[in-house]
């Protein structure tokens, strides 16, 4: 219950901090709208991509949640149905191409992003 609570909490604040108009993220949203459809096909691609576009390790984090929040869908059907056995990067792979998600997968796509990206990121169960 807990964790539901923060999760509800994490994602009514990410929706307020990316409902602004005026913020310091817009160049780097901005960017992460115009990936190509082609680019989005693996995680390599995606990390390509923001390799691509931006220098700075804070520059990237958000051009990975930012593109993560905008194409990944919650996926209410399928929230209790968590196999935890299952390899991460098939798993990656199976969400974009779904495009739809529960919160490990969010964290798995992130963390495999990220990695390519050269950013340390680990996956925290619980």
């Amino acid at each position: 219950m807990k964790f539901k609570l923060l999760f509800i909490l994490c994602f009514c604040a990410s929706i307020a901090l990316t409902a602004q108009t005026n913020n310091e993220y817009a160049s780097i949203d901005a960017k992460m709208l115009q990936i190509p459809d082609s680019s989005t096909k693996s995680t390599e691609s995606i990390a390509r991509y923001i390799n691509s576009k931006f220098s700075t390790k804070h520059d990237k984090v958000r051009a990975i949640y930012y593109w993560i929040t905008k194409n990944i869908q919650y996926d209410i059907k399928n929230m209790y149905a968590i196999n935890l056995h299952e390899d991460t990067k098939g798993l990656a792979d199976k969400l974009l191409k779904s495009r739809k998600g529960i919160c490990i997968d969010y964290a798995i796509l992130f963390d495999n992003i990220a990695h390519q990206a050269g950013i340390k990121s680990y996956v925290i169960q619980g």
